[in-house]
Parts: structure tokens; sequence; C-alpha cells
């Protein structure tokens, strides 16, 4: 969990930590505690094998620790040193059809996972939880699941020619409180900006 100060991530860690299974460790780099890193005089490999040793020592499987940017800073971290994102797919329009599970290009290393019925009763009932998308969560199927390494995306491009999902009915001529009349440009233009401002300088290439 990377966190700015003041900024009530002691809140949520206390909230992950109250959840059965899961395990998510204080602020391993934090350099005036014992559980920390010194702040001078350490090098970048031996701060990520600090964090590695740290989530092993987890109670549970599900595990995590909370990083305070600032200190990645000191340290020279990038959000690219600690993980490798990876991407699930749930719902698209690619092809002017609805697809469920799957990615609106293929061929980049998908990992599809045939769920047991142990497993498709909880996601079922997971989607439950949320009855104010129950008409958009329908189209979710339960079957399987659809990952991989997440590509490298131009963000100033729409994810696939023709309509996306959410301009299904924006041919509707009055506005409606379930239509989102948003644009992909518009959508385009807050993502890119984000990247410039945020995401890039943080993983070090801004």
């Amino acid at each position: 969990m990377l966190a700015t100060r003041r900024s009530g991530s002691n809140l949520l860690l206390d909230c992950l930590n109250s959840v059965p299974g899961v395990s998510f460790g204080s602020e391993v780099l934090h350099d005036r505690m014992y559980y920390g890193v010194r702040r001078r005089w350490i090098s970048k490999r031996a701060v990520l094998r600090h964090i590695a040793y740290s989530l092993n020592d987890c109670k549970e499987r599900i595990c995590g620790c909370k990083i305070i940017m600032l200190r990645m800073q000191w340290h020279r971290l990038t959000v690219s040193d600690l993980v490798e994102v990876w991407e699930f797919a749930e719902y698209n329009h690619a092809g002017g059809c609805v697809q469920s599970q799957s990615f609106p290009v293929t061929g980049l290393g998908e990992v599809t996972v045939t769920l047991s019925p142990a497993e498709v009763d909880a996601k079922r009932r997971a989607l439950a939880l949320y009855p104010s998308e129950k008409g958009n969560l329908s189209y979710v199927g339960a079957a399987h699941e659809c990952f991989r390494p997440q590509p490298a995306y131009d963000y100033a491009r729409p994810p696939h020619d023709g309509l996306c999902f959410y301009q299904r009915f924006q041919w509707i001529p009055i506005r409606h409180p379930r239509v989102d009349i948003t644009t992909p440009d518009q959508v385009c233009a807050v993502v890119s900006r984000f990247l410039r401002d945020v995401a890039l300088p943080l993983k070090g290439q801004g």
C-alpha cells in the first residue's frame, strides 16, 4: 500500500487487517522503527530485500505492507521496482457486442482459469453485493477468469474501435441517470493528464 503522510493510511491498514486471512505490515521503510531500514548508507537492493523479507514474515497468505512515498524517494525506488502489474478481463463491447471475461485484443500472454463450482458460487455472491450495478454486472460471467501481464497501452487512444461499453445507450435523445454521456476522448484526456502529472513521475519516468 503506497501512501502519503497524514492521508488516513493507518485507518486503511486497520481495516485491511480486520479481514480474516489478510495480514498487512506497518511502514516497513520507517527509518526510526525497529522493523524499518536506515535512511542512508543502504543500497537499493538491500531495501528491496528488506521489503521481501517483511512480506515473507506476514502471518497470512494474503499479505502486504505500507510504504510512504517519501521514503521510496529516499531510496530511489519506483513502483516498477516493487510490482509486476497484471490485468484481468471483466466485460467490454469490442466488435459491437458484449464480451465477458475476454480482452478486446488477445494473443498477449492470456491465462484462462476455469473456476470450480464453489468458486463460481463465491463470485456470484460477491457480485450480488453490488445491487446498484445489477444491470451491468449481469454481463459478468462466472465460469472462468482470464488475466495476463498488462501490456504497454496507449491511454491517449480508446481501448478498441467502435462504441465502448458505456456508450451503448447514448443514442437516447434525453438525459437519463443510468446513461453515461462521457466520450472516450474525455476519458483519454483525463487519464493522459494523470499519467503525465502523477503516475509517470511516481514510476520514475517523468
